[in-house]
Formats: structure tokens, sequence, C-alpha cells
């Protein structure tokens, strides 16, 4: 609704296999009833379906946002066919980057893919990456993306957010004091 409010000439294309028996589509009866439907296509289906579809149509983008299947393999796969129907200029947005599979992604595409540059957002919850160019990787092009750091930082921030343990309170009043100085 916001991105579809926010611009008269965007078009939108959302895939959401729950909107009806989990949400009972009220997404889309949102967008109905502000009368921007002429401009939404909802695709019922799974992203790792519609997105090889879209890609076969030669669809492409300016703005393509992530905040599907989390686990690994599902964001790689989103990210796989999105960056190949960002224009040039246009941006891949990733959300939740508080789980390990997405802080994951976001490095792999820091280290291997040049034709994206990450850009600032306002949240530490998301990361955005514009396409500046095309892709110029030959077929044995890779760069490791893993490493102990990421792995150990994420399980510090893990035990603080669930605060289940003594060890994760402490480390959540140690990290909200950290903060406030």
């Amino acid at each position: 609704m916001a991105l579809l409010e926010a611009n008269s000439n965007l078009k939108l294309i959302s895939c959401d296999p729950f909107q009806k028996d989990d949400y009972n589509d009220s997404g889309l009866k949102k967008i109905q009833a502000a009368n921007l439907q002429e401009r939404h296509t909802h695709l019922n289906s799974f992203s790792d379906r519609a997105l090889p579809k879209l890609l076969e149509e030669k669809a492409s983008f300016d703005l393509i946002f992530i905040d599907g299947d989390h686990k690994f393999s599902g964001a790689f796969v989103d990210f796989h066919y999105a960056a190949q129907m960002t224009k040039v200029g246009g941006i891949v947005v990733f959300h939740d980057l508080w789980m390990r599979a997405l802080i994951l992604i976001r490095s792999y595409i820091k280290k291997n893919r040049k034709d994206f540059v990450e850009i600032k957002v306002g949240s530490s919850n998301m990361c955005a990456f514009q396409r500046v160019n095309k892709d110029s990787r030959d077929g044995m092009a890779f760069n490791e993306f893993y490493n102990r750091q990421g792995y150990l930082k994420y399980h510090i921030n893990r035990l603080s957010w669930e605060r289940k343990t003594v060890l994760g309170k402490s480390i959540f009043k140690l990290k909200t004091i950290i903060k406030k100085t």
C-alpha cells in the first residue's frame, strides 16, 4: 500500500501464497479498498516458482523487496532471480537481516557480486544493494564469504535476542548499556 500510494506511476507485483488462507486476503482487500488494484498484480505462488516465470517473460524491475523464504537456499534463489531482473540503477532490498541466512547472503553479495553495491538504509533489520553494472563474472568466479567472526557475532546476538538464559539476559543488558554510551 505504501509503495502504491507513494507513486502514482508505480506498478507492483507481489508473491504471497499465504494471502488467502492465512490472512483472509486482508492485504488484497486493502489495496482494492484504496482503489489501487489496477496497478497491483498478486501472484498466489512461492517466489521460487514465480520469479523464474517472470524472468522468462523478460520482466525487469527498479526495486525488488525480498522477504519470503528465510532459509538460506530460498533467499539465495530469490536473489539469484532478482539479480537477473534488476535494472542497472535498480535496488534489491532484504528484510529480516537478524537471521543468519540473510547475513550470509549479504556477505555473499558483497564478496562476489561487483555488479551490486550496498547502499545505506535506515534500519538495522534490512540491507539494500544497488545494481551498478551488468554481471561480468566468468564461470569460475567465487570468493569465500563465510567467516567465523560472523558466526560468533550471530550466536552472541541470538542469545541476547532470545534472553532465555542468564548469559543471554546479561549480553542483552550489556548491549543496552553500550548503545546508551
